[in-house]
């Protein structure tokens, strides 16, 4: 495991890089090449309530839990070729909602604020306009990470349950507050998933040998 210097250090640099990421990922709303459709509402969206109070799993539970592999590698250089895989599927999520720019309901976000929760979800919604919310960016995000929980630390039995209980929460909650519609969930594991296997098995013994070359030539 990494030490508590080396700890805060990776965690400082993961929450540069998820601000840094933002501004890419806002680009399919901000400079669009197709205009944005209204996704269809199947009879499971219909049925699903909107819970404003999700919010706090959306956003509070979803943001520890992305850069939480920290926990989990045993060296810098490890975390360094991990950033890798989180821009590489940001890479292939602008390129999805480029050609595919989806954005639910406008009346979805017509809501009264009348919570805190409330409150935090017309903050979030006024950052994030909507348009590239086909396939789920949380829920990729979400299971990139599972991913590499499960790669580098599998020796833990309650490894499993507890992401896999995460995961199904995070999910959950694209749906109670409204961002997603059910169809969005399965493409954004299945995203998450494909981005991880081609960091793996495609791209991270180059990644590892330039991140150990790199540091080599700076410490």
């Amino acid at each position: 495991m990494l030490t508590t210097t080396e700890i805060l250090l990776a965690t400082t640099i993961s929450i540069g890089l998820i601000l840094l990421g933002y501004q890419v990922y806002f680009l399919p709303q901000k400079k669009p090449l197709r205009n944005v459709v209204v996704g269809r509402v199947s009879y499971f969206d219909e049925r699903i309530p909107f819970v404003p109070w999700w919010v706090w799993i959306y956003s509070g539970l979803y943001y520890p839990f992305i850069i939480s592999p920290i926990l989990a590698i045993s060296s810098m250089t490890e975390f360094y070729v991990i950033c890798f895989s989180y821009y590489l599927l940001l890479f292939f999520h602008v390129v999805i909602s480029y050609f595919f720019p989806r954005k639910t309901p406008t009346e979805w976000r017509n809501y009264e604020v009348k919570s805190a929760a409330s409150r935090m979800l017309k903050f979030v919604q006024s950052i994030d306009k909507g348009g590239n919310c086909y396939p789920s960016m949380h829920v990729a995000v979400a299971f990139l990470a599972g991913w590499h929980w499960f790669y580098y630390y599998p020796e833990l039995s309650w490894t499993t349950y507890t992401i896999a209980g995460v995961l199904a929460i995070i999910s959950l909650s694209t749906l109670f507050t409204k961002q997603h519609f059910v169809a969005d969930i399965i493409p954004g594991a299945c995203l998450g998933t494909f981005a991880f296997l081609i960091y793996k098995f495609a791209l991270y013994d180059h990644l590892f040998n330039y991140a150990v070359t790199l540091r080599h030539w700076f410490v």
